[in-house]
């Protein structure tokens, strides 16, 4: 009989699932334990998810975003956001029923498969953000990348995200016992699982963060070389590279801090230097670790990056004013139509007065939207609100 723990790998590391496939009865999780593991995704979905969606938002809508480095990081919110919307949300029923698969055959081929994409898709993005800083450093006088390679490049990046796990596709199992339990785990020998073990530690960690930790050393050494030597004409650039760098090393390393647990995790399990006992709660907050790089990516982009901070607010100051304003009109117009009604006026009167009530309403909403935004540049169409 297989573990439950086969059902609660995200996407880094199926193969842990068949060494840990002896101790059903022993890793079940008490309700209250329970409660507050959903307690913890639910959280981290619900950040993950409107964060992520606010990046995707201000990334497509606003034109002075819309940069070759912007659309790596929305690319980066399209990864987390399957986190959020995919991975937690199916998570969560399984963890509610002892992490045992409840979502049959079919799903049980492509649910994990998805997952490891999504990492890889992650990876990838984060390779493509330090290669285009190094270019930008080291060729600042050639041709820098643009939005339309940037979106070649993101197709190219999901394409290859998808064909790496075409033959994790095909070790998938699924089974269902005597009693009908459904079980979704791997197929292979001992020697394949801990090559493939080995191979994403090596492929989704080492390698790729080797290249970009490179890539922004040699990046850091330079502008530190180019302060010494550069005039007052460059010091507005120099500072707008050194804040994006910032930038994107605190991702890198946030995405480092948070897949390591796992990968270390897996080893062990993989080659027996761990404590079975012990087995499921060091899992669970390799797993929770992992789900909460996905909800940190946005606050990172809030706390260190000027313009999407900005945009944030903005963004958030829209929304605020548009409920407010409905919610205004709603009350407006029941008082409205209730006092014409009272008062039985003729149609036309009626008409001419409602009239005249919507353009009011209409220029105060307005003069409002535009009094509060005014300072972050905000125009508002209000034809475009109704």
């Amino acid at each position: 009989m297989r573990s439950k723990n086969e059902t609660y790998n995200i996407s880094l590391h199926h193969s842990v699932i068949d060494k840990l496939s002896n101790d059903t009865k022993k890793s079940e999780v008490d309700h209250v334990e329970a409660i507050v593991i959903v307690t913890l995704l639910v959280v981290i979905m619900i950040i993950s998810l409107f964060g992520n969606l606010i990046v995707v938002v201000i990334v497509t809508k606003k034109r002075r975003m819309q940069t070759f480095t912007n659309w790596m990081i929305l690319n980066l919110s399209i990864a987390d956001l399957w986190v959020a919307l995919l991975s937690i949300p199916l998570e969560i029923p399984m963890e509610l029923n002892n992490k045992r698969w409840i979502y049959g055959k079919t799903f049980c081929s492509i649910f994990y498969p998805l997952q490891t994409s999504c990492v890889y898709g992650s990876v990838f993005t984060l390779v493509a953000l330090s290669f285009s800083r190094f270019w930008a450093i080291v060729k600042p006088f050639n041709r820098q990348p643009n939005i339309f390679m940037a979106k070649v490049l993101i197709g190219f990046i999901w394409i290859c995200s998808f064909i790496v796990v075409i033959p994790y596709m095909s070790v998938l199992n699924y089974s269902e016992d005597d009693n009908g339990v459904q079980h979704c785990g791997e197929k292979w020998t001992n020697t394949q699982k801990r090559t493939y073990t080995i191979a994403l530690f090596l492929f989704q960690y080492v390698f790729p963060l080797t290249i970009i930790c490179m890539a922004y050393i040699y990046i850091i050494r330079e502008l530190c070389y180019r302060k010494k030597t550069e005039n007052n004409n460059c010091k507005i650039k120099q500072l707008e590279t050194k804040k994006v760098v910032k930038l994107l090393c605190i991702i890198t390393m946030t995405f480092a801090i948070c897949v390591l647990p796992y990968h270390i995790f897996a080893l062990c399990v993989e080659f027996g230097a761990l404590d079975e006992e012990k087995n499921n709660i060091i899992s669970l907050i390799c797993y929770i670790f992992l789900y909460t790089n996905s909800a940190l990516n946005p606050v990172i982009y809030n706390i260190f990056n000027a313009e999407f901070r900005e945009s944030f607010k903005e963004l958030y100051r829209t929304v605020i004013i548009f409920i407010f304003y409905n919610i205004d009109s709603e009350k407006n117009i029941g008082f409205f139509s209730k006092r014409r009604r009272s008062c039985a006026p003729s149609s036309r009167t009626s008409k001419y007065s409602e009239d005249t009530f919507t353009k009011s309403r209409n220029s105060r909403f307005t003069q409002t939207f535009n009094k509060m935004a005014s300072h972050s540049l905000i125009t508002v169409d209000i034809d475009t609100c109704q």
